[in-house]
């Protein structure tokens, strides 16, 4: 097996495309995908958890928007919601939250807009336009 060195680091290429699991990960491979069996299980895991509507909200956000973590984490109401403080049918990115830093509007699923009204209750007042969607213990971003 050869050896690659880089800044006084050995490394084997194959250490390259492992993860924690032991799994190889080859470069530009697809996600896989989630079988619904494993997302109900998922789903009822988030159900037992301290914040399950933020759980839950952060999972369809990933599963149902396609949004990746810092997409997530940088969402604020005033993204999800309309004129009427409503959740809306779609998001609408801004620049800052996006990956290419051209914000999408992404179609809103209905069980991420489901989520989303389940927690827009639960925070009440807390739910302004500027505030992030996804908040931690301490009411702030993450």
């Amino acid at each position: 097996m050869s050896r690659v060195s880089t800044d006084n680091i050995i490394r084997s290429p194959v250490q390259d495309r492992i993860n924690f699991h032991g799994d190889s990960l080859a470069l530009g491979k697809q996600a896989k995908i989630i079988s619904d069996k494993l997302v109900r299980a998922v789903l009822a895991e988030l159900d037992t958890r301290r914040y399950p509507h933020r759980d839950r909200a952060m999972f369809m956000f990933s599963l149902k928007a396609g949004m990746r973590t810092e997409e997530i984490a940088s969402v604020t109401w005033g993204m999800v919601i309309d004129a009427e403080s409503e959740i809306a049918d779609v998001i609408a990115l801004e620049n800052r939250a996006a990956k290419g830093k051209s914000g999408p509007v992404i179609p809103m699923h209905p069980d991420l807009k489901a989520a989303l009204m389940a927690l827009q209750q639960e925070r009440g007042v807390k739910v302004c336009p500027d505030l992030p969607v996804i908040h931690s213990e301490r009411d702030r971003g993450l």
